[in-house]
């Protein structure tokens, strides 16, 4: 056998083998989140270049669960990533226009009893509008909220933002906030949105941002270990500036 021929073997064998040590290490020392996203019964967002995801326009009907047992879940959205309010939109009223996460959508609860529907039957003068969306925090509902007012004829009466702990984290989109989208997203590799604060603490926009995804990461743990090391690493200075983007 060649000089050249037997080096290359053994540089083989012993990658391999080191590939095969660092399996088994990260598998039993430093066990890390397996990407396996979650497949639900329909697909209620859609990808979005600048808001990361919105509401996908249609109707969705699933069985219910738990309490909700014996009866469906039905979820209506209009355009624009709107959650239907009423049975049928009807513009030309002073409007009020909600924003938040999956609370202020009304995540899993069918239409006629979510809290924005109820606000829009005990208000019938005014149009309430709904553009909560499951997963957003503060920044993306900042965005959805300047692209409505860029396109509404006229400024609404009252904007309501719904506020959970959750969006701090959301803000900033740090490590596990980008995995987290890519675990429970079926539509792909999603881009999120988010902040930071510059030196002089004014808001800076960043473009958006996705959970790595390296060659092998559905088979090796090792390789689902790097990538988180790497997205904890690139984030490591957001997560304490999440409030006061917020704020």
């Amino acid at each position: 056998m060649r000089p050249r021929t037997f080096a290359l073997i053994v540089i083989l064998l012993g990658s391999a083998l080191a590939l095969l040590t660092a399996e088994i290490l990260v598998r039993y020392l430093a066990p890390v989140p397996v990407i396996n996203p979650i497949q639900g019964p329909t697909t209620l967002h859609e990808p979005d270049p600048e808001l990361g995801w919105r509401s996908k326009e249609g109707r969705s009907v699933w069985p219910g669960r738990g309490s909700d047992a014996g009866r469906d879940i039905v979820m209506t959205f209009w355009g624009d990533g709107l959650r239907a309010t009423a049975a049928r939109r009807e513009p030309g009223r002073p409007q009020i226009v909600l924003v938040g996460c999956s609370i202020t959508q009304g995540w899993a609860v069918t239409d006629e009893e979510t809290f924005a529907w109820r606000l829009q039957a005990a208000f019938p003068n005014f149009e309430v509008l709904n553009l909560g969306t499951g997963g957003y925090g503060t920044y993306q509902s900042l965005l959805a909220l300047e692209r409505y007012l860029a396109r509404a004829p006229t400024n609404p009466v009252l904007v309501v933002y719904g506020f959970i702990q959750y969006h701090e984290g959301r803000n900033v989109a740090a490590a596990d906030r980008l995995h987290a989208v890519r675990q429970t997203s079926d539509a792909g590799r999603v881009l999120v949105p988010f902040a930071t604060l510059a030196p002089d603490g004014t808001l800076v926009r960043n473009e958006p941002e996705a959970y790595p995804r390296w060659p092998f990461d559905g088979v090796l743990a090792s390789v689902r270990f790097l990538e988180n090391r790497y997205a904890t690493f690139r984030t490591r200075t957001r997560a304490a500036q999440g409030r006061a983007v917020g704020d």
